[in-house]
């Protein structure tokens, strides 16, 4: 009976763990564009399955290359405008507080002094917290929703 129990309890904490390591999984900061949040190369706890807020970090195929993932910050939701003004970003005309940044943004496609987009039904606008040193939506635009596959919670 006792050997019963312990292969049962075995089984039981088995599929426990294959649940949890579905949903959970590790990534790696591939780059710059996240310091000083995650240094280059940290090691990431993330998660799938969410509803995207402002300020949450998550990994997403890059738009250009559907077999590369980026990290990013979720700056600007569905259907906001995204305004970068004098090293400003602003969310449907109001500054967003963005205290984990580390340097002055800077506009988008190229414009030396402010830019601006709306963002569709399901895209989202999202910058490294490294502007300087930060491929994001600035360059290659709004992301959509289901190229967006988890959020990271935390550095190990």
């Amino acid at each position: 009976m006792k050997k019963v129990l312990w292969w049962i309890g075995g089984i039981i904490v088995g599929i426990v763990l294959l649940t949890v390591a579905d949903h959970m999984f590790i990534a790696i900061n591939p780059g710059n564009s996240m310091n000083p949040s995650f240094k280059t190369d940290a090691i990431l706890i993330v998660m799938p399955f969410f509803a995207p807020q402002r300020g949450e970090i998550v990994v997403f195929r890059e738009p250009k290359n559907n077999t590369s993932y980026f990290v990013k910050r979720i700056v600007g939701l569905p259907n906001e405008t995204v305004q970068i003004q004098d090293g400003e970003v602003l969310i449907n005309g109001k500054v967003l507080d963005e205290p984990y940044v580390n340097s002055t943004t800077t506009p988008m496609n190229g414009s030396e002094t402010s830019s601006s987009i709306t963002l569709g039904n399901a895209q989202f606008f999202l910058m490294g917290d490294n502007r300087a040193d930060s491929y994001d939506s600035r360059s290659y635009g709004p992301i959509l929703r289901s190229d967006i596959v988890k959020k990271v919670v935390t550095e190990l």
